[in-house]
């Protein structure tokens, strides 16, 4: 599967990854107002939660008036996919070669990689 999602639509699953339970659209724009120190109007998070549903990323419920959305892709899912996507377009897959720019560049420490050879 192809994950394409725009920033606001990753912003919105984050939100629903977080809390980890339902969340009708009133509570989801009461967190990402509170995230981006802005207003939004409902039909905005609702559109968008829309489009989220015909991609695939949730699931939506209708209660009485109100609909209910929950994520049917994992978190760790989009983050392996999101990872694999990287270093397959800029390092032609080769995960080395991605650890030593990280490493070169001050995005990881050398005493980071060592803890990762470690994990097994």
């Amino acid at each position: 599967m192809d994950y394409d999602i725009t920033k606001f639509e990753l912003l919105l699953m984050s939100v629903l990854w977080e809390k980890q339970e339902e969340m009708a659209v009133r509570e989801i724009l009461e967190e990402v107002e509170k995230r981006k120190h802005a207003k939004y109007v409902r039909t905005t998070i609702s559109t968008y939660m829309g489009y989220l549903v015909k991609k695939g990323f949730v699931t939506s419920r209708k209660q009485g008036v109100l609909y209910y959305y929950k994520p049917t892709v994992e978190k760790e899912t989009f983050l392996k996919y999101l990872n694999n996507k990287f270093i397959n377009f800029w390092f032609g897959g080769n995960v080395y070669e991605a650890l030593k720019f990280m490493v070169e560049e001050n995005l990881i420490k050398k005493e980071d990689l060592e803890a990762i050879i470690t994990l097994q």
